[in-house]
C-alpha cells in the first residue's frame, strides 16, 4: 500500500485527518488527489485519484476500513483503505 518514493508536492493540503489507531495520517490536496502516509515507515503511498475539485474535506470511518473524501460541491466519494479502491460516487 505505502511506496517508497518521494515525489514533489502540488498545491496546498487542503484537509487531514489521523486513523484512529495513530498508525496513518491521510491528507486531501488542492491538487485534486488524496494521499495516505503511514506513520511508523514515514513513506507515502501513490496518490489517489478520481475528483474533480480540490479535496476539501476527509476522514476515517469508525472501523478505520474506509476513508471519505469531499469537496466544496457536496461531492463524497468513499474509498477503501486497504485496497484503496474506490467503492462510492
Amino acid at each position: 500500500m505505502v511506496g517508497r518514493e518521494r515525489r514533489e508536492q502540488v498545491g496546498p493540503v487542503m484537509s487531514v485527518a489521523f486513523s484512529l489507531d495513530g498508525k496513518y495520517v491521510i491528507s486531501g490536496w488542492q491538487d485534486e488527489t488524496i494521499r495516505i502516509w503511514d506513520v511508523v515507515t514515514q513513506e507515502m503511498g501513490e496518490p489517489l485519484r478520481d475528483h474533480q475539485g480540490h479535496v476539501t474535506s476527509i476522514g476515517f470511518s469508525a472501523d478505520g476500513r474506509h476513508v471519505a473524501s469531499g469537496l466544496p460541491d457536496k461531492t463524497v466519494k468513499m474509498w477503501d483503505f486497504m485496497t484503496q479502491e474506490l467503492r462510492k460516487r
